[in-house]
């Protein structure tokens, strides 16, 4: 472990922003590219926005097609990607997209670029519910792992690539101080208990304006549209990949232009059941890392926690 005062810790960021692509939080909103260490927003408990359009960006060109040929386009990576400042709750949402992605080349060129530092959490809040999937906000599977001390920045590299990272910085053996975090509201988890969902009436919630705000935010949602985008020549064009929301109507619309979730309830109920039900089944865990996104950016305050405790 490695222990540095502020203007040290600086440095060695302004070290790592020279080599690497660096993103970090630049307010409590989102992720974004850094130039200089003063630029990193450290008063966050989460961004409003999860940093997972780093590897899964919003609208990418997937290839370019003609009449003659086409041309796959895949990412290209001038240097390795630093994603700084990744919370617990955002890093064990990166496990679960590199499950979903595992053979997407545009997300796993992205990812294998990447080197992930996590940065322990000192204070919650009343959307947080991280504890109940049994995640540590004090600690997380990240290369590197920084916990903040007032002035003073511990350091403990967890992989090869956190040790390069580190490499050339005096050891310590002082440790930060051990912090028990308060969550004002948790959710126990019965996989049995949780399939009771199916069963549940989702009117109760037909404030629901399926705006898709929850599935925007969330760090965990993967659906995509691929679209083909036609030059004015008809003869030329691209095709794309878009985020697609299935709080979306036309997200179930079908050959012979029926929809499957005409109801918005509907579609709250499908979100739900993909996250704890269908999704454990698939992948032996739930699709959620109880990070309160959903929650604090739903218009009608629609409490996600408040629909499983009903199951």
């Amino acid at each position: 472990m490695k222990l540095l005062n502020q203007k040290a810790f600086f440095d060695f960021l302004g070290q790592l922003i020279k080599k690497y692509e660096f993103y970090a939080p630049i307010s409590q909103k989102e992720f974004d590219l850094i130039k200089r260490p003063e630029d990193i927003c450290f008063d966050y408990i989460r961004t409003d926005v999860p940093a997972k359009n780093i590897f899964f960006p919003r609208e990418e060109v997937l290839m370019k097609f003609s009449d003659e040929r086409i041309k796959i386009i895949k990412p290209r990576m001038k240097k390795k990607t630093i994603i700084f400042g990744l919370r617990s709750c955002d890093l064990a949402a990166i496990e679960i997209m590199d499950k979903i992605f595992e053979n997407d080349v545009w997300y796993t060129t992205r990812r294998i670029n990447s080197i992930l530092i996590g940065m322990a959490c000192n204070k919650t809040d009343e959307y947080c519910f991280c504890a109940s999937f049994g995640i540590n906000p004090r600690d997380g599977d990240a290369d590197l792992w920084v916990t903040k001390e007032a002035d003073k920045f511990f350091l403990r590299e967890k992989t090869d690539e956190g040790k390069k990272l580190v490499k050339g910085l005096t050891n310590t053996r002082k440790k930060p101080k051990k912090r028990r975090l308060k969550f004002k509201k948790r959710v126990l988890f019965n996989k049995k208990e949780l399939k009771k969902l199916k069963q549940l009436d989702f009117d109760n919630w037909k404030e629901c304006l399926a705006c898709g705000a929850c599935t925007t935010v969330c760090p965990t949602c993967h659906c995509f549209d691929v679209v083909d985008v036609a030059e004015q020549d008809l003869r030329s064009g691209v095709r794309k990949r878009v985020w697609a929301s299935c709080m979306e109507r036309d997200f179930s619309r079908v050959a012979g232009d029926a929809i499957l979730r005409s109801k918005r309830t509907d579609r709250l109920r499908q979100w739900v059941l993909d996250k704890f039900v269908y999704f454990e089944h698939h992948y032996g865990h739930m699709g959620c890392v109880g990070c309160g996104r959903c929650i604090k950016a739903c218009p009608v305050g629609i409490d996600i926690r408040k629909i499983l405790k009903k199951k």
